[in-house]
């Protein structure tokens, strides 16, 4: 098989993952898949294709001050929103995590931060 096929057959396994995990519909049958991911193993038995579970995810820092990315993401989105941040309408895609943070009361400093909400 051509380095073209192999790279055809490794671009269908990745849409068919991320069809699995994040769309309402898989695009094939799970025998498909497995038959897929057997034809890739014979011909490439290292490929990093193999070794991946479900689909990357993108987790963004923020105060939601700046630009924000001008196309979609392919892989799901969690905002992680620092205090004082944008509200979570001003997000339009993805999930929005909260930092809170606690205070030491003795000297008034922020001493650690934990996840307060995720909407």
């Amino acid at each position: 098989m051509t380095d073209l096929a192999i790279q055809e057959l490794r671009g269908f396994i990745l849409k068919a993952k991320y069809a699995y995990y994040y769309s309402v519909e898989p695009i094939m049958s799970d025998a498909k898949y497995d038959a897929l991911e057997d034809q890739l193993c014979h011909m490439v038995p290292d490929d990093p294709v193999l070794a991946s579970v479900g689909s990357p995810l993108c987790i963004y820092f923020t105060d939601g001050v700046g630009s924000f990315p001008s196309n979609l993401p392919a892989s799901p989105v969690v905002w992680v929103v620092t205090p004082g941040g944008l509200e979570t309408p001003g997000f339009m895609f993805g999930i929005v995590a909260r930092i809170g943070a606690t205070t030491d009361m003795s000297s008034n400093q922020i001493n650690r931060f934990h996840i307060v909400a995720l909407q």
